[in-house]
C-alpha cells in the first residue's frame, strides 16, 4: 500500500478498478473543524467551488454548514472530490462527478484515523496527482493555520497576576 507522509497526518492508499481506498492518521488531538472557525473563509478563498458540492449525511446537512463542524476525514474526502472535479475539467469536459465516503471507528483504529473511499473509473485516475497533491497542500495549510488561544487564569492566578500590576 503506498503511502504519504507530513508532519502532520500519514496518508496511504489502495488501488481497485473502479475505488482507490484512502487511509489518512492524524496526528494530533484535533479531528474535526470544530475548533477551526476560520475553516469557511479559507476554503472560500482558496477554493471556493467546494460549497457547491452535495454532501450526503444522514441529517442532509449542506457542506457550507457541515464543513463547520465535520471530521478532517470528511473535510479532506470533498477537498480531494472538488480538486478531482477541477481537474477534469479544465482538460475540457463539461462536467465531472465523482463520490466519496468516509468511515471510521476508533474502537478498532488508532484515534485520528478515517476511511475514505473515491469512487473513480480507470479513465479518470489520470486526474489523481495533480487532485491529491493540491488538498495535500491545502489540507496541511488548514492544520497549519495559526490559533488563538484563550487561556483562562485560575482565580488564584488572577489574583497573583492583578498584585503584580
Amino acid at each position: 500500500m503506498p503511502s504519504l507522509t507530513s508532519p502532520y497526518f500519514s496518508l496511504s492508499f489502495a488501488d481497485s478498478p473502479a475505488t482507490i481506498t484512502f487511509t489518512i492518521m492524524l496526528y494530533g488531538d484535533e479531528v474535526t473543524t470544530t475548533q477551526m472557525p476560520f475553516i469557511r473563509q479559507m476554503l472560500k478563498k482558496d477554493l471556493p467551488t467546494i460549497f457547491r458540492s452535495k454532501c450526503f449525511n444522514e441529517e442532509n446537512i449542506p457542506f457550507y454548514k457541515e464543513v463547520i463542524s465535520t471530521e478532517l476525514g470528511h473535510l479532506f474526502e470533498h477537498i480531494l472530490l472538488e480538486y478531482l472535479c477541477l481537474a477534469k475539467i479544465n482538460t475540457g469536459f463539461s462536467e465531472a462527478t465523482f463520490s466519496g465516503m468516509t468511515r471510521w471507528n476508533w474502537n478498532r483504529d488508532p484515534y485520528g484515523t478515517f476511511h475514505i473511499e473515491i469512487g473513480i473509473d480507470e479513465q479518470d485516475k489520470v486526474f489523481l496527482t495533480q487532485a491529491l497533491s493540491k488538498t495535500m497542500t491545502l489540507f496541511q495549510k488548514i492544520l497549519l493555520y495559526p490559533r488563538t488561544q484563550i487561556v483562562t487564569l485560575h482565580p488564584a492566578q488572577q489574583i497573583l497576576s492583578s498584585r503584580m500590576e
